[in-house]
């Protein structure tokens, strides 16, 4: 069943993710939040439960980070997307051990990338 085959039983779910979006703290947590959508495998709802458990431990424990310093790399991202290439993140990404691209690139060569949208025809480079 879709998220909003269930607003007619008591949730709004466009209101629900409007109260989340305005506890964000960053543009892209606001989009996330604003894109939610209700868990309805139980399984899936008892990880989510389960990594919420952990967070609160760790807030508590250390403190909240701050959301606020991080920028919106999207933009970036944009202005460096090759047409028709796609990045993997493999699983050393998932274990937190750092980002690197199939190709062994490092991190590092994502965050140099300054790449400026050009006209059609010509050519441009990542500095």
């Amino acid at each position: 069943m879709a998220a909003e085959a269930l607003s007619g039983r008591g949730v709004e779910w466009n209101e629900v993710r409007a109260l989340l979006a305005a506890e964000t703290d960053t543009p892209m947590g606001r989009d996330r939040a604003l894109g939610a959508t209700p868990l309805l495998d139980p399984p899936a709802v008892s990880a989510a439960l389960s990594e919420t458990s952990q967070a609160r431990l760790a807030v508590a424990a250390h403190g909240l980070p701050p959301w606020q310093a991080i920028p919106d790399v999207r933009p970036s991202l944009t202005r460096c997307r090759a047409d028709g290439a796609t990045v993997r993140a493999p699983s050393s990404a998932a274990s937190g051990s750092g980002f690197e691209t199939s190709s062994g690139a490092s991190s590092e060569t994502w965050t140099r990338c300054s790449r400026r949208p050009t006209p059609t025809g010509s050519s441009a480079t990542a500095t």
